[in-house]
């Protein structure tokens, strides 16, 4: 496709009026899952020489003789570099303005566009990465693949998670400290271990093409296929503040010892916490209680005082 507009429009004319006739020729007793399949294909495949034409259009802004970096180094115009986009339309193939100076080089319309350096478009890394959290790395590459014209590779699943992961915990560990309350002085910290379930597969090359396949049929419910057992321990830190609730010696007793059925049964209104924080890793209990000191640190401040709590 070429990049004059009225050759792009017309080609996107043609495209359109292809899977209208597609539609509109279907002999009878086609099936609606049939046509279904057919027109998401087509949608796909108009969506790549969409997402292909956006590329080509903005690789002209980019595109100056000399370019001078914010350090103050000044970058020389080398040529035009052919550059691949994984996107969910498929590998959208583009050419864009390179530049080199000082020992470096440089693509300005990829930074610019937040283009990966590698691997999957952030799109497609976000519906692996969402699938990943209930299907094991081999199912979510095969299921994606069963409807994107997208590559099968488990390797790639758990490096792009592994990789932006760096990201979670860097926004948490920028993360301010709340703003203080004065009347909140109750500061409660609190940790907890659970057990994740590994979803794992002991799925085949052949398998998982069977069970792509059975993916595929209309009407059918997927679940995630777990090997039973298999768990890894997590730990789970919170810290929060709370605006004091006082009673008196005989309100403590009576909420102990309440069976439930008398009128004298005292009840606290459950105040929500004013500020609170949640957060687990599964790199271990030290690690989770480093965390919990950091934000117990932020929020410990003149206001909070010792007292004496129960908890259920």
């Amino acid at each position: 496709m070429v990049a004059n507009p009225e050759n792009i429009v017309s080609r996107f004319d043609e495209m359109c009026a292809q899977i209208r006739e597609s539609v509109l020729r279907a002999v009878p007793g086609t099936t609606a899952y049939k046509m279904e399949s057919q027109i998401f294909r087509d949608v796909l495949a108009l969506g790549g020489e969409l997402m292909q034409t956006f590329l080509r259009a903005q690789a002209p802004h980019y595109r100056v003789a000399v370019m001078r970096r914010p350090d103050g180094c000044e970058l020389s115009y080398v040529g035009e570099r052919n550059g691949l986009f994984y996107s969910a339309f498929g590998e959208i193939a583009f050419r864009r303005s390179y530049y080199s100076g000082d020992g470096n080089g440089f693509f300005p319309m990829d930074a610019a566009l937040n283009l990966p350096l590698k691997g999957d478009s952030d799109f497609l890394r976000m519906m692996k990465a969402d699938l990943s959290l209930n299907m094991a790395y081999t199912r979510v590459t095969a299921h994606v693949a069963s409807y994107f014209p997208v590559s099968t590779s488990t390797r790639a699943v758990q490096d792009l998670l592994q990789t932006d992961s760096l990201d979670i915990q860097a926004y948490y560990a920028q993360a301010p400290a709340p703003p203080p309350v004065s009347t909140a002085t109750v500061l409660v910290v609190r940790a907890d271990g659970k057990g994740v379930p590994m979803v794992k597969d002991d799925l085949s090359a052949s398998s998982l093409k069977q069970a792509a396949a059975i993916e595929r049929q209309p009407g059918r419910l997927n679940r995630p296929h777990r090997r039973e057992g298999k768990k890894k321990e997590a730990t789970a830190i919170s810290v929060s503040v709370h605006k004091p609730f006082i009673r008196t010696p005989e309100q403590v007793v009576a909420s102990l010892f309440k069976d439930g059925g008398g009128s004298e049964v005292y009840s606290d209104p459950h105040e929500s916490p004013v500020h609170k924080r949640v957060w687990a890793t599964m790199d271990g209990k030290a690690r989770a209680l480093e965390q919990a000191k950091l934000w117990a640190d932020q929020v410990d401040m003149f206001s909070t005082k010792p007292r004496c709590a129960n908890a259920a």
